[in-house]
């Protein structure tokens, strides 16, 4: 009688759903990311959607903004001349470390096209986008740890890559999330 109470105790409690953070890249807003920053929980999922003519996402360090990390993720080009709708690519947040991320198109990071998610007051995305165009900053510009590299993996339906991900469900992926938390419920349901 005691586990049906804490069972029912359960079933009040909202699930969490994970975030679906929708950031255009490119498109009509010109040669930047939209938004250019979020602040992300684990779970949450950073959906790529790029406008035209050809941009990237890909991920870098702090130090060097304009660089690809090793061992990071990339969409590679992703060309289309749709201004909504277009191709997508998909980054599942796996911690809270600041991911950074670049535009690899020829002059497009050293114009500013970066993106941040989970930036910090020590390493800011205004310091990390002044140290893609070469202005100065005094901002903290040490190198990423490895934490950065675990800080997001990539997910979705149609495999582009060892790192990466397109599709063209964003419904899918909101789903992702209650299914998670469903997951948890009834696996607290199991150990009562």
């Amino acid at each position: 009688m005691h586990a049906k109470h804490i069972l029912a105790a359960f079933a009040t409690i909202p699930l969490a759903q994970a975030a679906v953070w929708n950031i255009t890249v490119g498109g009509s807003a010109g040669i930047v990311f939209t938004p250019s920053q979020v602040t992300a929980a684990v779970g949450d999922t950073l959906h790529f959607v790029f406008g035209p003519p050809s941009h990237s996402v890909t991920q870098s360090t702090f130090a060097a903004p304009c660089t690809p990390m090793a061992g990071g993720f990339n969409s590679g080009l992703m060309a289309t001349q749709l201004q909504s709708g277009g191709p997508t690519y998909d980054v599942m947040v796996n911690s809270t470390d600041p991911i950074w991320v670049y535009c690899e198109q020829v002059g497009h990071c050293q114009g500013g096209m970066v993106f941040a998610a989970n930036p910090t007051t020590a390493q800011s995305f205004t310091a990390f986008q002044a140290a893609a165009m070469g202005k100065s900053s005094n901002a903290n510009t040490g190198s990423s740890s490895s934490a950065a590299a675990a800080a997001a993996s990539t997910t979705g339906s149609t495999s582009s890559g060892a790192y990466g991900s397109s599709s063209n469900d964003a419904s899918a992926l909101e789903l992702k999330g209650w299914m998670v938390g469903a997951a948890a419920f009834i696996g607290a349901a199991a150990m009562i």
